[in-house]
């Protein structure tokens, strides 16, 4: 596979990119159900200077985080289209972004107008990083930061009145389709805690990026997780993965980001 080439790889993108640096991001846990070596942690710079801080600009928001942080890239640049929408559905609301990782969703529902927002997440690195580029861009006392599991975050919520707008983005329930089935209760579970967690007449975007989940079935681990919380969800819109992470037309499996915008009323 690709491993093989490494070399080649790296020298076609230098050709052609000129980049500044390239980084192996591989993480151990691909590698060994790819059945390659692990790439050690003084390996993985293939190409440049040393890199400690990944810094860019998203659509007028600035972001640095430090390398170090694992998840994919470093970001989630697929989740775009979502977090263009919460930013235009925000102003005035309260908004809770769920498994926030670095707060991009709560960034742009800040400057959306929101009247407050909390982002949650479990990794204490995710979130100073986060509070790093809330400061960045001046939103520091606008955005509350907190470490913590997502479903004592719901439970919170319901207990303060809600919030209007839940964004729920979990990571990989079912990486491959042998988790499926246990992917799915997950999904129901998530829904479930997201819809208490809203008003009446809130919303609710609830979040996949696993290949082994279809459309489909998110939204019937939606409409059973409403009907848990005792509410019903009526799906306004869908997203997926930005432009710039095409899909094979050969290759359906490569339609793995779904998110499920949806209403989310009393039965």
């Amino acid at each position: 596979g690709l491993v093989r080439r490494k070399e080649d790889v790296v020298a076609a993108l230098v050709a052609v990119m000129n980049p500044k640096a390239i980084i192996d991001r591989t993480p151990p846990a691909a590698a060994k159900a790819e059945g390659f070596n692990t790439v050690a942690a003084n390996e993985r710079q293939l190409y440049g200077r040393t890199v400690e801080t990944l810094t860019f600009m998203e659509r007028g928001l600035h972001y640095q985080l430090p390398i170090t942080l694992t998840q994919k890239t470093g970001f989630y640049f697929d989740q775009r289209p979502l977090r263009t929408r919460i930013e235009a559905l925000s102003r005035g609301s309260r908004v809770l972004d769920g498994c926030c990782y670095v707060g991009a969703v709560a960034l742009n529902a800040a400057r959306g107008g929101a009247s407050e927002v909390v982002a949650v997440d479990r990794s204490t690195a995710a979130i100073e990083a986060g509070k790093q580029c809330a400061a960045l861009n001046g939103m520091a006392d606008e955005i509350h930061f907190v470490v913590s599991d997502i479903h004592a975050a719901f439970e919170q919520a319901e207990k303060d009145g809600g919030y209007d707008i839940v964004v729920c983005d979990p990571p990989k329930l079912a990486p491959q389709r042998r988790n499926r089935q246990r992917g799915m209760g997950g999904y129901r579970r998530m829904a479930a805690g997201a819809c208490r967690a809203t008003k009446a007449g809130g919303l609710v975007a609830l979040c996949s990026c696993s290949a082994a989940v279809s459309a489909d079935a998110l939204q019937r681990a939606l409409a059973l997780g409403a009907r848990d919380a005792g509410k019903r969800a009526l799906v306004l819109e869908r997203f997926f993965q930005g432009v710039d992470h095409p899909v094979a037309a050969a290759f359906p499996e490569g339609l793995y980001l779904k998110v499920l915008l949806s209403r989310v009323e009393p039965l």
